[in-house]
């Protein structure tokens, strides 16, 4: 409701001002606004490196690559930094051509993170960790929501920092950035020095376009918006941008498939189950296991013909080794950029013939007592029944 009524009001004042007019206190209302607008948001998207790096570039380094364009999702709510859910899946490449699917989920729900790693060479290992510890949570700053109205948080929001009025200057002068007739604001420091410059579109109700951070009166690094979307009403999105830093000869470049605005999440949509075989590393209770089938993942396992030529072929049982030893069969083999340093012990399971084992050592237990326990009770019942026979007589 407060959403609302701040976006009538700013959109009241926007249309009651001479084209482009507009002053640095109605323009802090008008991105309080956009920022009350948001109270949960999904966004589908990619994320890649222009021009994108080269085998070239991380020879001798021991370092991966992507092959293609980074898949990612981003889904978070109200507090931003106390809520989110998000994945991602790359193809990653070595020196030596020797490649691996990777895939990453993390989510947060204000108690309790959980992070699962899928990947590794020349075999994928499955990690999962469970804790208490919050830098398991994607930076926002490199996500969907740092290149929106969102960019400073969570240290401060930018109606916080509009409305200081002493450590900011308007510039009324109208320029063309990204495509739009923009205004723009100069953020100092309490010397006068000049720390940020934001570039509003007033061709899209003053949605930020460009992001300039500049140190000793030079611009260090640059988020551009290059494309925005109207995801509700007033509210535009950026679809597309990139950031560039005069450190680095390459750009980060983001772009949206699909953004959903407040579909009304809870803490149950940040969570997720760990795939069965995950082995993991519970910080909070201090153990480390392994999480088993369920009884229909196990029938599906046991109608794959791979895996039963497997459990035949394999009869003897696996230990189970940490990922670094894995890794570390080849010396030669790439390292995997989310490698687990949590070892293993050998007592937990680590294949499939292994869990066939365990459910079949149950299975014959069962058995065993049902032939012990069966016919204690068939002579339990026989001699009651010929002592109610005698005392009828």
């Amino acid at each position: 409701m407060k959403a609302n009524v701040l976006l009538i009001v700013s959109l009241v004042i926007y249309l009651s001002k001479p084209c482009f007019s507009i002053e640095i206190d109605e323009l802090r209302q008008v991105i309080e606004a956009m920022e009350s607008a948001y109270i949960d948001i999904s966004v589908d998207y990619t994320w890649d490196q222009s021009p994108p790096m080269t085998q070239e570039d991380i020879i001798g380094t021991g370092n991966l690559i992507s092959i293609g364009k980074v898949s990612k999702t981003l889904i978070t709510a109200r507090p931003f930094s106390e809520r989110s859910l998000s994945s991602e899946k790359v193809k990653l490449i070595d020196e030596h051509d020797r490649s691996f699917d990777s895939e990453t989920k993390e989510s947060y729900n204000g108690k309790i993170a959980k992070c699962l790693s899928i990947g590794g060479w020349p075999k994928p290992v499955t990690d999962g960790t469970i804790t208490k510890r919050k830098d398991f949570m994607p930076k926002l700053k490199l996500s969907p929501l740092g290149f929106s109205v969102f960019r400073f948080y969570p240290e401060v929001l930018l109606s916080e920092r509009l409305a200081n009025t002493e450590l900011c200057r308007m510039n009324s002068q109208i320029i063309k950035i990204n495509n739009c007739n923009s205004i723009s604001v100069d953020f100092i420091d309490p010397s006068g020095r000049v720390t940020h410059q934001i570039y509003f579109s007033a061709d899209h109700g003053y949605t930020p376009v460009r992001f300039d951070y500049i140190k000793s009166d030079k611009i260090v690094m640059s988020v551009d918006v290059l494309g925005l979307r109207e995801i509700s009403d007033g509210i535009w999105f950026p679809f597309k941008g990139q950031i560039k830093s005069d450190s680095n000869e390459w750009a980060e470049v983001y772009e949206a498939k699909t953004v959903i605005l407040n579909q009304g999440l809870t803490d149950e949509d940040f969570d997720f189950e760990f795939p069965p075989g995950t082995r993991i590393n519970d910080e909070i209770t201090n153990l480390q296991y392994i999480i088993r089938p369920n009884e229909e993942q196990f029938n599906k396992w046991l109608n794959d013909e791979e895996i039963i030529s497997r459990i035949k072929s394999n009869n003897t049982p696996k230990a189970s080794i940490c990922r670094d030893k894995i890794n570390d069969t080849n010396k030669d083999s790439p390292k995997n950029v989310t490698s687990s340093t949590t070892e293993i012990q050998p007592k937990y399971i680590d294949d499939v013939s292994d869990k066939a084992e365990v459910v079949s050592d149950k299975t014959r237990s069962r058995t065993l007592w049902a032939l012990i326990i069966f016919p204690a009770i068939v002579t339990l019942v026989t001699l009651g029944i010929i002592r109610k026979a005698r005392r009828g007589k």
